[in-house]
């Protein structure tokens, strides 16, 4: 079963219409417990190999997706063997973002994304194509700013758990390391840099 939703962008009105694309059967069940739900709001659970929701210039891939039209929350997971869920963005310039992890708590309100078990994000670096690779073993919290066009950017970024980051001009491990960057600007097109980082307890 495929299935496709996009969540409504922060910028526009909370009564925003959301598509649901699917093929095949759909089977629809009552929920084995009552869960309390305000008037005029859902709470969406999607399963299928894969789920495939996209909004915008970002699309995400998983085994599971559950949707609160609330608040534009998200909960993702993949539980098939060697699958994890899937994040793929691209910026103003046409640079490709990518990052996996076994869970996802993503709160729209707040621009903020929790991952949660072994993970890595392949990131641009600089506009010439070069690369910011980085993996981590427990978890990663990462905080989005707009762009001029509303889109998520990655300001943010906290790993822990035996970090590695390679960057064109830096190799990094910690662990638990803090990146915050540098935002590239929409019309000259600077590197893409971190522009601090904290690194703490170098493993052995």
């Amino acid at each position: 079963q495929d299935s496709s939703t996009p969540p409504p962008p922060a910028t526009l009105p909370s009564d925003a219409p959301v598509y649901v694309y699917w093929t095949g059967r759909l089977r629809m069940v009552p929920l084995d417990q009552v869960v309390e739900i305000p008037p005029g709001q859902s709470i969406v659970t999607f399963v299928g190999k894969p789920v495939v929701a996209r909004q915008t210039n970002a699309e995400m891939r998983s085994t599971m997706l559950k949707y609160q039209t609330q608040d534009g929350s998200v909960h993702a997971e993949s539980a098939a063997p060697g699958q994890r869920v899937t994040m793929t963005s691209v910026d103003l310039h046409g640079e490709k973002s990518v990052i996996h992890t076994e869970t996802m708590d993503y709160w729209q309100a707040q621009r903020r994304a929790e991952l949660h078990g072994n993970g890595d994000a392949d990131l641009p670096a600089q506009a010439n194509g070069q690369r910011l690779d980085s993996d981590w073993t427990r978890s990663c919290v990462i905080d989005f700013v707009p762009d001029e066009k509303g889109n998520n950017v990655i300001d943010h970024l906290v790993m822990d758990g035996n970090v590695h980051v390679v960057h064109p001009q830096a190799k990094l491990s910690a662990n638990n390391l803090d990146m915050t960057f540098d935002l590239p600007h929409p019309t000259t097109r600077p590197a893409i840099q971190p522009a601090s980082l904290a690194a703490a307890t170098l493993p052995a």
